[in-house]
């Protein structure tokens, strides 16, 4: 012994016997009397008879199963598959839709799953904590008996854990079961706050979304009898074109192509129509002048301007001889402008059209800059000529909180005419693209029949084919096209005076916008009539998807560092209490209080009939004793 019994500092010890398997036997008993019947009932007894003893097999499995730690390895490995389980739930469901589980929620699982993996350490790091309260008092020196308390307290929560660890002052081995302990009390907020959740946008996948488009347009499918008498324009068309000049509505609804979208979020893969486009080209430098003197030389002089093949023409008064005899009532020109055959720029000749206009304007601002001036020199002019092309334009559309907005990814405008007679030709456009561009088919055919070409082209030009001049500082609008059917003047006056969207106050410029404007009306035009006309058919409607709002998870990996140093540290301090103490020979006892009961010195220094206990550790012996707390001469005895 360390010291002796008869001391005034009494200490617990260990009993190390040198035979494995034999008891130690406590210095209180007599070496004849037989330890193993100290507090046992005799055979034949009541107390014999009542004692139900295991069978040898439960002995050993339970034997086995408390010296290798097989419950505390199962809950680390518990613990271990847990924190996978979660982390491949997490992944697989991170930037997806929340799931929609019959019986339980993604909360509820992770909730479940922590209180699983903490219980999995718990069970673990306090039977090692207990464990390693034997290695301590193993040691060679003695501890003081309260450290006992402090253990097992450690094994027991958080507080106990802490208050190891102060005494301990972070030195031990045992310290680091201690922070495992401690550390599950944040499992469970930690593991909440892995996720998150955000509304982002799904597929449903029930209903559809539609958009409008046409591989062909022609105005005989509304009005055949008539167009083939040289009637006008199909009446749609020609409300779209109005509604570009007149409505100066910001939306642009005249040039949003029909289309269905219930949730107000959707999106199509690209898609490839007919359409029309516009392109502008200055033609100043064409311009050209022709003045002429009164006969007397007495007075204004009168200019005329032209363009080539004097389709389009404009006058004013030249400056006077100084005479001062200008009476101020002649007409000066404002704009001019005319619907001609034949482009004259370059970049406009390459092109079938619809539509060609010539436009010869004052350098100024619309209204009041040119009531007061006079027209003095083609310095102050500008000439430019538009024409309306068709063009096949593949585009991604899509629809953002009831907004509708298109990207476009290429533009095709190169036609070929198709003879026939003259009910059937028709002009075609065969873009080289695939259905990364939206082309169904290969070699899918885009066109219109030359009747709907003539049409268009005689609207287009003829709203066109007028001007405005200022005499006495009145503004006259005058459109001069021949046998004019449709409303000439009222575009006239928008396009001198109006507010046409997106259209700035320079005066030459409102012509390149108006036309652009013009041709947006005319897509929406082309794409309207294959889905107006044929609303059963595929081909004049493209079919997307609806998006929806759906809520998704979101996950937060860093929350989940503290558990896998939960679990480290569990499989740490596990692996070192067994090396530990099978290094010392420790019994497995962990958090078992019998041997206490076999395992000390009476602190008065007498004997008390201690049994002691094997070196293998095995309380099987102890299966067959009773005992009762009881009080004699002011002490508490275990009997």
């Amino acid at each position: 012994m360390a010291s002796s019994i008869n001391g005034t500092d009494p200490s617990y010890e260990l009993a190390q016997a040198t035979i494995e398997g034999e008891f130690y036997r406590h210095p209180s008993v007599s070496e004849d009397e037989d330890p193993s019947s100290a507090n046992t009932p005799e055979a034949g007894s009541d107390g014999a008879n009542n004692v139900d003893k295991p069978s040898n097999l439960s002995q050993s499995l339970s034997t086995t199963f408390n010296d290798w730690f097989v419950w505390e390895v199962l809950g680390l490995v518990t613990s271990t598959g847990v924190l996978i389980a979660l982390a491949t739930v997490l992944a697989q469901y991170n930037r997806k839709p929340q799931p929609s589980w019959q019986y339980m929620s993604l909360n509820s699982f992770i909730s479940w799953m922590s209180t699983i993996f903490r219980a999995g350490i718990i069970i673990s790091s306090s039977e090692a904590l207990g464990q390693l309260k034997w290695i301590w008092f193993a040691q060679k020196r003695e501890r003081p008996v309260q450290e006992l308390r402090v253990y097992d307290s450690a094994t027991r929560g958080p507080y106990g854990a802490m208050e190891l660890i102060w005494t301990l002052r972070a030195r031990h081995f045992a310290v680091l079961g201690s922070l495992a302990v401690i550390l599950t009390i944040a499992i469970d907020p930690f593991a909440q706050n892995l996720v998150y959740y955000y509304q982002d946008m799904v597929d449903h996948p029930f209903h559809q979304a539609l958009l409008s488009r046409a591989d062909n347009y022609s105005a005989s499918d509304q009005n055949s009898m008539n167009l083939q008498a040289g009637s006008g324009v199909d009446v749609v068309l020609k409300a779209n074109v109005y509604n570009s000049l007149l409505n100066n509505d910001p939306q642009k609804p005249w040039a949003i192509p029909q289309y269905s979208c219930p949730s107000g979020n959707c999106t199509w893969d690209p898609v490839a129509a007919l359409e029309a486009r516009a392109l502008c080209a200055d033609i100043t430098s064409l311009l050209s002048k022709s003045c002429i003197k009164p006969e007397d030389n007495f007075g204004s002089t009168n200019c005329t301007l032209s363009l080539p093949g004097n389709h389009t023409q404009g006058s004013y008064i030249g400056p006077d001889d100084g005479h001062n005899l200008h009476s101020g009532s002649e007409e000066n020109m404002i704009f001019v402008g005319s619907g001609v055959d034949t482009p004259v720029a370059k970049s406009n000749r390459a092109n079938t059209t619809l539509g060609v206009v010539q436009f010869i304007a004052r350098q100024r601002d619309i209204p009041p800059d040119w009531l007061h001036e006079m027209v003095s020199s083609t310095d102050d002019l500008e000439a430019t000529e538009c024409t309306i092309i068709p063009v096949v334009r593949s585009f991604r559309p899509s629809v953002e909180n009831n907004v509708y907005k298109e990207e476009t990814l290429a533009t095709w405008n190169q036609s070929s005419l198709i003879r026939g007679d003259k009910l059937v030709a028709h002009y075609d456009l065969i873009p080289p693209w695939g259905p990364e561009m939206g082309i169904d088919q290969p070699n899918q055919v885009f066109g219109y029949n030359v009747l709907s070409s003539r049409v268009v082209t005689r609207f287009v030009e003829e709203i066109f084919t007028g001007r405005l001049s200022k005499s006495d500082n009145t503004p006259n609008y005058l459109a001069t096209a021949p046998d004019p059917i449709y409303a000439g003047r009222d575009i006239l006056v928008a396009l001198g005076e109006g507010d046409v969207v997106g259209c700035g106050g320079y005066l030459p410029s409102r012509l390149n916008c108006t036309m652009e404007n013009i041709a947006q009306a005319i897509s929406k035009s082309f794409r309207d009539s294959r889905y107006r006309v044929n609303a059963e058919d595929e081909s004049g409607r493209a079919v997307g998807r609806v998006r929806v709002s759906v809520t998704h998870v979101g996950v937060r990996w860093q929350w989940i560092v503290l558990l896998t140093l939960v679990l480290l540290l569990g499989i740490l301090v596990l692996a070192g209490t067994l090396w530990k103490a099978r290094r010392r020979c420790i019994p497995r006892w962990k958090n078992d209080p019998l041997p206490l009961l076999f395992l000390y010195n009476d602190m008065t220094g007498e004997k008390t009939g201690g049994l002691g206990l094997p070196v293998q550790g095995s309380l099987s012996h102890t299966m067959d004793i009773k005992a009762r707390l009881d009080t004699s001469d002011g002490r508490i005895l275990l009997r």
